[in-house]
């Protein structure tokens, strides 16, 4: 029968050898990707999209700032024009 002992060399063992099978699954998969020229333009293409979603973002609420204030400035105008009436 075995040990404690023997049976946590054992788990400590197949730890290892799982690690080193991983670490090796992991460089391979690195190199795969690495070296694909269909997934380098999509990189490419999904950053330029990023870039452009982000512009349109700032240039949204650049809009909803100037639109805003300006509403606030003509309906200030409108009831300072009334008051005096």
């Amino acid at each position: 029968m075995p040990t404690q002992n023997n049976l946590l060399i054992r788990i400590d063992e197949r730890q290892k050898e799982m690690a080193r099978d991983m670490s090796i699954i992991n460089n391979k998969l690195d190199l795969m990707v690495l070296n694909n020229e269909e997934y380098k333009d999509l990189k490419r293409k999904v950053s330029t999209l990023w870039d452009e979603r982000n512009k349109l973002i700032g240039w949204m609420l650049g809009a909803g700032l100037v639109g805003g204030t300006t509403g606030a400035l003509f309906k200030q105008l409108v009831s300072t024009v009334f008051a005096k009436f």
